[in-house]
């Protein structure tokens, strides 16, 4: 993705390994935190949980991926984020959100559900999901 992204952008983004323990809540040393899984997350204690709110709150960009869409992955992130922002919920994208167009328009995905083949679907049926913390809602 890095490769892909720096190819693309004529940028010089990096990879930078790190886990909960060792990483420094800093946006401004690391943005962007890139979270995947496949099997549940484990539950983080609470001095994790209000370093990871801060981070995002500080300005800091948490991507989170789940393989394959795995319910057990799904699920369990959504109980670590509702920990941390127990009074936000995750929200559909819509659909004219700049996301979906800040470098290449994006107006279709392709996802798979369980064994089934490969689908488009369109963006506007909201397949990211976000929380909102640093603008008003109306």
């Amino acid at each position: 993705m890095v490769e892909f992204t720096n190819s693309q952008l004529g940028q010089r983004y990096r990879f930078v390994g790190t886990d909960f323990s060792k990483f420094s809540y800093d946006p401004t040393e690391l943005p962007i935190l890139y979270f995947t899984g496949w099997k549940p997350i484990p539950q983080f204690d609470d001095a994790t949980i209000a370093k990871i709110r801060q981070f995002l709150m500080d300005g800091g960009t948490w991507v989170v991926h789940s393989n394959c869409g795995r319910p057990e992955f799904n699920s369990s992130f959504r109980q670590e984020i509702a920990r941390i922002f127990p009074d936000r919920q995750l929200a559909p994208i819509p659909a004219d959100h700049p996301i979906y167009s800040s470098f290449y328009p994006i107006s279709s995905m392709r996802v798979r559900k369980n064994k089934e083949p490969w689908a488009s679907i369109s963006t506007d049926k909201g397949l990211l999901e976000t929380i909102n913390i640093g603008t008003v809602q109306q």
